[in-house]
């Protein structure tokens, strides 16, 4: 099974290796999209969602508090993020403003490629904000956030206080909390009915929360992530757990069967760097490459049925999969789904063999083959504000929706 997880950025080393130009794809794939192209194609649906993308909120606060920025340089943060994009990253916006902050490549804030990486946005945002902050010391965080955005509409950073506090303690309240506030995970063994097994109660709110089959036994179970801590449950409701340490809190985590071993395992990914480890333990990266372009979605799936899960990028509606660890040239490439919402991957039909899937809102569109077209399945499933992932919660071999929801 091979699902997909969201943020940014890590510190380990890579090759230089990314999704190849269109004389180095397979004959009839797609040209390989261009970064450039990538922010056009984005461009056409710009409208700023309702709610925040909490996979964003998890990475600005995880950067500032790497950065040892003062409350008030935070709650700045927060407010401008809210102000500018609703806390998700925005490839559009006023002139050439992109990303979370609607930062501006003609401005000096990075090329389009840097803004759209979560992680390098919230630091250039941050650092600037720490230079300020002197001249700032009787102002409010709106103010100082107005000092580092230079907005025309200077007042609305202030009027966004008290969502960005809400924004704020979300993310930061700590991994100890009450049984009332843990987040309840819903699984549904059918795609085409809209149907729960569940809630069962794990980990908190503000985790980052994926599945896996992590015995091989079959059947996924939950795993969430703090910071750079990893807690794996062996069974479904949460009750018998591992936990350990890997990669860095503002990497970007991805899951699958790296080595064909039917068990799954854990990665993250930094920009275009992707770092996967074999066992579930902390310890070095067993593998190490280079593959897509920084702003993109990661997915992960066996997409040839050989028993390994491998890379994808998604850019707008672009998916670039490889069938191989090591770079390299995109295996197939092809245009599915909105541009918009979450991008996963799974074995739908339960013929071995991953394909996309995007869910928009409370609404999934799946697809039953690695190709562009219409969604074979379409169902409503869970809340807009709900985190999306998927797994095989049965045994049946094949993949089906689950979402987790603070409650």
């Amino acid at each position: 099974m091979r699902r997909a997880a969201t943020a940014a950025g890590a510190l380990l080393a890579a090759a230089s290796l990314v999704v190849p130009p269109a004389s180095a794809e397979p004959a009839g794939a797609p040209p390989s999209l261009r970064p450039d192209q990538a922010l056009a194609e984005l461009a056409a649906s710009c409208a700023v969602p309702a709610t925040r993308d909490l996979a964003v909120t998890r990475a600005v606060h995880r950067v500032g508090t790497e950065m040892r920025v003062s409350a008030k340089v935070m709650l700045a943060g927060f407010e401008a993020g809210w102000v500018e994009s609703h806390m998700h990253n925005l490839a559009c916006g006023d002139r050439d403003s992109l990303g979370v902050f609607q930062q501006r490549p003609s401005q000096g804030w990075g090329t389009p490629e840097q803004i759209l990486d979560v992680t390098y946005a919230a630091r250039a945002f941050f650092r600037e904000a720490q230079r300020v902050e002197p001249r700032y010391a009787g102002s409010t965080a709106g103010q100082l956030a107005q000092g580092v955005q230079r907005s025309a509409y200077p007042s609305r950073y202030d009027e966004a206080q008290g969502t960005a506090e809400r924004l704020l303690a979300e993310v930061a309240t700590p991994a100890v909390r009450a049984v009332a506030d843990r987040a309840q995970r819903f699984l549904s063994d059918d795609n085409r009915v809209q149907r729960d097994d569940g809630p069962f109660p794990f980990g908190t709110g503000a985790d980052e929360h994926f599945a896996g089959d992590w015995d091989g036994d079959g059947v996924d179970t939950p795993g969430q992530r703090q910071g750079n801590r990893i807690y794996i449950a062996r069974d479904a409701r949460g009750t018998d757990v591992l936990t350990f340490r890997y990669g860095w809190a503002d990497s970007e985590l991805v899951v699958g069967d790296w080595d064909g071993d039917g068990r799954d395992s854990i990665g993250i990914v930094s920009g275009r760097g992707w770092y996967l480890r074999d066992r579930l333990s902390g310890g070095p990266a067993d593998l190490t490459y280079s593959y897509g372009f920084p702003g993109s979605a990661k997915v992960v799936g066996d997409w040839d049925g050989d028993g390994v899960d491998t890379p994808g990028v998604v850019s707008g509606q672009r998916w670039y999969l490889t069938d191989r660890h090591g770079g390299g040239p995109a295996s197939r490439a092809f245009a599915y789904g909105p541009s918009r919402g979450d991008k996963l991957a799974g074995d739908w039909d339960g013929d071995g063999r991953d394909t996309p899937g995007v869910r928009v809102g409370g609404t999934w569109y799946l697809r039953d083959s690695a190709s562009g077209g219409p969604a074979d399945i379409t169902s409503a499933y869970g809340w807009a504000t709900d985190d999306a992932f998927a797994g095989d919660w049965d045994g049946d071999r094949r993949d089906s929706a689950g979402i987790s929801r603070a409650r």
